[in-house]
Order: C-alpha cells, then sequence, then structure tokens
C-alpha cells in the first residue's frame, strides 16, 4: 500500500499549487499516482483559525478510510494548548503538525513546549516542517527531539531544503543522533539522499510524502521508486513506515 506522509488540504491563504487544495482533488491526484491514501493536514486557512481548520478536516476523513487526519496547531495562540487536547481528544486526530517557518516561531521556542508536552502526553506524533533557516534547522531539530524523545517527529523534506552543503551534513547528523525522528521526502530530488538516509538509519524512519497540493504526487512517487533501494525498502518507504506511526 502506497501511503503519503504529509499531503494537505484547504481552503488556504496561499494559492500557488499544482492543484486545487480540495480533499477531492488531492484523492484524484492520489489516483493518478498510484497512492491509495494518506496523512492530511490543514493548510494555513484564510481565517487563520487552525481550530475550525482542524474541524473540517475531522470531518473530511471520517467519511475517507484510506486517510488520517492530523491536527495543524500554532503554538502562538492563547489557546494552542486547548486546540491540541480537542483535536486529539475529541475529534480523534492522529498527530499534530507545525510549520515554524510559516508562524515565524524557532522550534526551540518556549512557546512550542506546552504543544510538545501534549503529544508527549497523548503518545501522538509530531510533524515538523523542517530545514528552515533560523525556525527549524536540522540541529535545532535535533535539540527538540533529543528533549523529547518518547515523542515521534516526522520531519518534512528530508529536514532539509537546499539538498546541498552543510544542510545536507546537518540532517544527516541529525539522523543519527536520534532515534525518535522519521525523514519525509516530498521535494528530496536527489536520490543518493533517499538512498543514504534509508542506508544509515533503516527504511523504517524514511518515509514517502508529497507535500500535494504544492508537489504533485506522480513526481514525488518517482522519486522513491527509482531510488536505488532493495523491494523491503521501497515498500516500507513507501507506506509501512507512516502506517506504523498512525495505526
Amino acid at each position: 500500500m502506497t501511503f503519503d506522509a504529509n499531503a494537505n488540504v484547504g481552503p488556504s491563504v496561499y494559492d500557488d499549487f499544482e492543484f486545487e487544495p480540495t480533499f477531492d482533488a488531492l484523492e484524484a491526484a492520489h489516483d493518478e499516482a498510484g497512492i491509495d491514501g494518506g496523512v492530511v493536514a490543514p493548510l494555513k486557512p484564510p481565517e487563520l483559525d487552525f481550530a475550525a481548520a482542524n474541524e473540517r478536516l475531522a470531518d473530511d476523513v471520517a467519511d475517507r478510510a484510506d486517510y488520517v487526519g492530523i491536527a495543524r496547531v500554532d503554538p502562538r495562540v492563547d489557546d494552542a494548548v486547548a486546540q491540541a487536547e480537542r483535536a486529539v481528544d475529541d475529534l480523534g486526530l492522529a498527530g499534530l503538525k507545525l510549520h515554524p517557518w510559516e508562524e515565524s516561531l524557532s522550534i526551540t521556542s518556549p512557546m512550542v513546549e506546552p504543544v510538545l508536552d501534549i503529544a508527549a502526553d497523548r503518545d501522538v506524533p509530531v510533524w515538523i516542517h523542517a530545514g528552515y533557516p533560523g525556525v527549524s534547522h536540522a540541529l535545532s531539530v535535533r535539540s527538540v527531539a533529543q528533549d523529547y524523545p518518547s515523542v515521534s517527529f516526522v520531519l518534512t523534506h528530508g529536514a532539509q531544503l537546499d539538498i546541498s552543503g552543510l544542510s545536507l551534513t546537518d540532517a544527516l547528523l541529525l539522523a543519527a543522533d536520534t532515534e525518535n525522528t522519521y525523514f519525509e521526502l516530498s521535494g528530496v530530488y536527489r536520490r543518493d539522499l533517499i538512498e543514504d538516509l534509508v542506508e544509515r538509519i533503516g527504511a523504517d524512519r524514511v518515509a514517502f510524502g508529497t507535500n500535494a497540493p504544492y508537489f504533485h504526487p506522480v513526481v514525488e512517487t518517482s522519486r522513491v521508486t527509482t531510488a536505488a533501494l532493495d523491494a523491503a525498502a521501497t515498500s516500507a518507504v513507501l507506506g509501512e513506515t507512516i502506517q506504523s506511526l498512525v495505526d
């Protein structure tokens, strides 16, 4: 089963997408790419109300057996903890997602800690848009992951952005220095990074994702299927890794 570790649906404050940010459009793009389902989070909504966006998402995934919802949380808002609690306890969402770049908040900020405490207490994974300079650099994420060893962290884009130089080195240091981090692959166009991650930390910590609707699932799937991985590793990366976190 091919399972997308990082999909998103709208409405959104942004409009620069490969396709419309609706659940119907996501399912159509997934079908085109041979993807069976995935983990879905809200995009940043026009009204900046993640509580309402999480409720919409919970309603959407309730009717879709092959999709799992995770809640988007902005740690800066006064009721961030209450929103995280409601998302997991009442809405049945399977994890939390933080986007330090869009919220202009470092992942190491004390404001993030109460949200991570909820994840630790509820035993749910946390997605972090990782690799952004100043707010979610790989070594900053390493510090957070080490401070919260019981929390599983899914790091988008291989925990880096430009796939070169020290950002690549630091992502691999993060991988080596933690055991509770999982590396999602959307936008990772270098097959050698995918292969290096699998070789160094194992396929059970590497997960295929699309970052749809920003990227197209057909292109993102090909990044994994064309990498030099054996059949067992390919199967794990394409779905088994992320399903083990959200099942």
